[in-house]
């Protein structure tokens, strides 16, 4: 009885295992879901790719200036500039929104750009969204993790949009603008830096000449004192006098106006001292005696022939400009067209294979 009773369960389990005859057999009897479904999928791909609008990507470098632009940058400035400071500022102004702001005000390009859409409302917004379709990245050197951050040697502007040749003059006007800016902006901190300096040079100057005068006045002062103390005397001529020694050695020690101090002058004799004093109130101009006033003088002659005039030099150079190549860079439509006849085609067998289960249950019902 336990015996009979199990080969009746074993004959009412369900089979489980996959015939796969009888899916291929499915497959070709349910052909044409497969074909329509991929058809139709290939046509909706087909329409999909041609209907996205052709993006373009467009590209510049700029690189490191030159040493002869940073040299000349510098001669007819006030600050001492190298190409890696002159690049660093550079590429401060290029990320800088205040900078881009101004170029698309400038050279109206939001209306340019978005010629049917702008109006005061929405003007921010389109620089906003403008200035982020702009990517700036310094391509040289590589940033490092955990490590310091270098000045920059290289940097890479991108773009990406549906108008080629606008973008390109966009981006190429804008490394141009920037730069002009920078030399605007230095020749603007010069200006006021030279003002600075020379009432600092000035100032310096003053002081020496004033300090000068003042020891002059005292020198004559002690040589008028010495004339009246020779002529007292009666010195006319250099003369020599035996002092005995400070010492107790009671040694004589010959003293003349050349081994003593101010207190000896007198020893030089009246004609001397009229010559001396007669040739210090007659000198016009005590410059050439005051060995720190000549670097002030000669500083103060170089910042009076900056001309902060930077034509031909530039803060930069472009190691390749943005072109127009007409190749889109988006939409990869064989790429669309691929992967929709893919998926068009699994899905059709799928809804063939589906298709097939239920004719077999309504012909077993």
């Amino acid at each position: 009885m336990g015996a009979k009773g199990m080969d009746v369960m074993e004959r009412d389990q369900p089979d489980d295992e996959i015939d796969l005859f009888e899916l291929f057999s499915s497959l070709v009897q349910q052909w044409r879901w497969v074909i329509g479904i991929t058809v139709i999928g290939v046509v909706l791909s087909v329409a999909a790719a041609l209907s996205i609008p052709k993006e373009y990507e467009v590209s510049s470098l700029v690189v490191l200036p030159s040493q002869s632009d940073a040299t000349l940058i510098s001669n007819r400035g006030v600050v001492k500039q190298t190409p890696q400071s002159l690049f660093q500022q550079y590429h401060m102004r290029l990320v800088s929104a205040v900078n881009f702001d101004e170029y698309l005000q400038q050279n109206n390009w939001l209306s340019k750009v978005y010629p049917l859409t702008v109006s005061e409302k929405n003007r921010n917004a389109l620089m906003a969204r403008l200035r982020k379709s702009l990517n700036i990245e310094v391509t040289l050197p590589k940033k490092v993790k955990n490590t310091a951050e270098l000045l920059p040697q290289a940097v890479a502007l991108t773009m990406y949009g549906e108008d080629e040749p606008l973008m390109a003059g966009f981006i190429n006007g804008y490394i141009s603008f920037t730069g002009e800016a920078l030399l605007a902006g230095i020749k603007k901190d010069g200006k006021r830096l030279k003002v600075l300096e020379i009432e600092q040079v000035n100032q310096s100057i003053n002081l020496l000449r004033a300090d000068a005068k003042r020891r002059l006045t005292s020198r004559l002062l002690v040589l008028n004192d010495a004339l009246v103390l020779a002529k007292k005397i009666g010195v006319k001529k250099p003369i020599s006098m035996m002092l005995p020694s400070n010492q107790n050695s009671g040694k004589i020690v010959m003293y003349s106006a050349s081994s003593g101090g101010d207190s000896d002058l007198f020893l030089q004799g009246s004609e001397y001292l009229i010559g001396e004093i007669n040739n210090i109130q007659q000198r016009k101009s005590s410059d050439a005696y005051i060995p720190t006033l000549l670097p002030l003088l000669k500083r103060l002659e170089e910042l009076s022939n900056v001309s902060f005039d930077y034509a031909g030099a530039k803060p930069y150079k472009v190691d390749s400009l943005a072109a127009v190549d007409g190749q889109a860079g988006k939409p990869k439509r064989a790429l669309i067209i691929a992967v929709g006849g893919v998926l068009s085609l699994f899905i059709g067998i799928f809804a063939a294979l589906i298709a097939g289960a239920v004719k077999r249950r309504k012909a077993l019902a």
